[in-house]
């Protein structure tokens, strides 16, 4: 398998396509934004393959893989990081050799290829006017975990709050509405709008950050939506994790939305910050090491556990093609480099969650900090 970084990849794919047939492996969404690229660069692609007979809008010839032909030596680019080794291995069946299977080497490479078709700058700019608007403000910072009440939500109707992802089914059970919605993952943010939500969010909370590393989200670049963002999905090794860039348009991933909403909040220039219902624990758990551990606990509240299961499961089958585990070092490492960063910036995280198993940030009570107004334990 040929291995390119984005420099290397420009360079060379070219010259490739003036002489062979280049198919990009996979009609989903990057396989969608890889022929935007190929198409506004003038380089010739033959079209997709695809497990499914789908429809792109760059290229109308989708192969499956059992029409494929080893003679043919055309090149095939894996353009999946989730189904990076099944779309290898399927390739290999139909007995298409490494010399012509072309893929990306590194994380990055997806991050630059985005940049380079959609220029997020002229969307994510819009976030300045949020620079320290809230100076030395305290907010809450609201995770979906299990032990997250919405009797506890009411008592915040007067807070600044951020919330993510399914908290909407609990809006029939408060009239607390979070102040700022956030949603990071961008098929989370494709079913969302694709499921006609975009009302009921925008509607309920005074801004509303999508993540634009989307297709679907091109639809609503004109839309009355207060803010998006960026973000870059950093490789993490020896435990090292970055945290809020340069003026805040882009913003790092460490595999949990908590980890956006914190650097978002610090970026608006909240000094004050209390976590709850972020519970650090889950149902399945995916380590650095490679071990996969299985717990007996649901994910979430479980009015929002419902609604997951709605969504995500498609999500999961659309883009993983199995069960998705949480990468839980890498969100620690996440939390660890929040921590420091506040540490060194005279911001104060708290953790007011009921129970669970975060402990990188000091422990407070949540009853007490509503009745004291933010007196500490």
């Amino acid at each position: 398998m040929k291995f390119f970084t984005f420099e290397e990849f420009k360079n060379i794919i070219k010259d490739i396509s003036e002489h062979s047939n280049i198919y990009l492996v996979g009609a989903g969404r990057l396989g969608n934004i890889f022929a935007q690229y190929f198409t506004e660069n003038h380089i010739k692609f033959k079209g997709f393959v695809d497990k499914n007979k789908t429809h792109s809008a760059y290229n109308d010839t989708i192969l499956k893989y059992e029409d494929l032909k080893a003679e043919d030596k055309n090149y095939y680019f894996i353009t999946s990081r989730q189904l990076r080794d099944s779309m290898y291995n399927s390739l290999q069946k139909k007995g298409i050799s490494d010399e012509f299977i072309i893929e990306s080497g590194y994380t990055e490479f997806y991050d630059y290829m985005f940049e380079s078709v959609f220029n997020p700058s002229k969307y994510t700019k819009k976030l300045s006017i949020l620079k320290d608007k809230y100076n030395g403000e305290k907010c809450f910072i609201i995770g979906n975990g299990p032990s997250l009440r919405t009797e506890d939500l009411d008592k915040l109707q007067n807070k600044k709050t951020f919330a993510c992802n399914t908290i909407y089914p609990l809006y029939s059970h408060t009239k607390w509405r979070p102040t700022f919605y956030c949603a990071q993952d961008p098929s989370f943010c494709e079913a969302v709008l694709e499921n006609n939500l975009f009302d009921l969010l925008k509607d309920n909370c005074q801004y509303l950050f999508f993540n634009i590393k989307t297709v679907v989200m091109e639809k609503y670049k004109d839309a009355d939506i207060p803010s998006l963002f960026s973000y870059k999905a950093i490789l993490m090794p020896e435990n090292v994790t970055e945290f809020l860039e340069g003026e805040g348009e882009t913003f790092y991933a460490s595999g949990t939305i908590a980890f956006i909403m914190l650097q978002l909040a610090v970026y608006m220039g909240f000094k004050e910050i209390y976590l709850l219902g972020i519970d650090f624990t889950f149902s399945e758990e995916h380590h650095d090491n490679g071990s996969i551990v299985i717990n007996d606990i649901v994910n979430h509240n479980l009015l929002i556990e419902q609604e997951e299961k709605l969504i995500i499961s498609d999500i999961v089958k659309n883009n993983f093609g199995t069960t998705y585990y949480v990468d839980y070092d890498k969100q620690l490492r996440g939390y660890q480099a929040a921590r420091k960063y506040a540490d060194s910036h005279g911001i104060k995280i708290y953790n007011a969650t009921r129970g669970g198993k975060l402990e990188v940030f000091e422990r407070v009570d949540f009853d007490k900090i509503i009745e004291g107004g933010g007196t500490r334990v």
